[in-house]
């Protein structure tokens, strides 16, 4: 009677449950699979499979795809410049763009270690972009020291996120603009 077609029905609902773990992973990614919430395995590019919803689970992780932002603390007022302290205690105000991508080698790390590893790094280059500003002279950074400056931005910023193993390898960090705020302009 019945009973052939309740296995066969069960059988075929189990193969499209089965079937609902199929995957793709485009080339430029990688695919991070979770088993019960848990981090499980790093894939690389083409078709893949995993155990279904709600066993296991999957991100895909643009390795490829550059991200960029502006750094300043008075972004939150649409200002996104930052008046910092230079080594000759004159104020400066810095606006910097820090280009980035996920680590390639450690791609997991962007979803498991930071819950918000963007906002850490703005954090991270703000910080060292203080820090280096701090050590240079206002006439280094509004003339020829600006290509340095931002190389040790870079270096400061890359070496403290390492340290935090937040999966973000920073490309490139330019000092989009350096000026004497307009309070002390007319001094100049």
């Amino acid at each position: 009677g019945y009973g052939k077609y309740i296995v066969l029905g069960g059988a075929l609902l189990l193969c499209g449950w089965l079937a609902t773990g199929i995957y793709t992973i485009d080339a430029g990614q990688k695919g991070v699979e979770l088993l019960l919430g848990q981090y499980h395995a790093t894939k690389d590019p083409g078709l893949r499979w995993r155990l279904p919803s709600p066993i296991a689970d999957h991100r895909i992780i643009d390795i490829q795809r550059r991200f960029s932002q502006k750094i300043g603390t008075n972004a939150s007022k649409g200002n996104r410049r930052a008046a910092m302290l230079t080594k000759d205690e004159n104020l400066v105000d810095v606006s910097v763009e820090v280009q980035y991508q996920i680590d390639n080698e450690y791609p997991t790390r962007y979803w498991f270690t930071s819950p918000d590893p963007d906002r850490t790094l703005q954090e991270v280059v703000d910080s060292a972009t203080r820090e280096r500003v701090g050590q240079t002279s206002l006439d280094d950074i509004l003339t020829d020291g600006r290509e340095q400056l931002m190389q040790e931005v870079k270096e400061l910023a890359q070496s403290i996120l390492d340290n935090y193993e937040i999966g973000l390898v920073i490309t490139n960090v330019n000092l989009e603009d350096a000026q004497a705020p307009a309070a002390v302009q007319d001094a100049f």
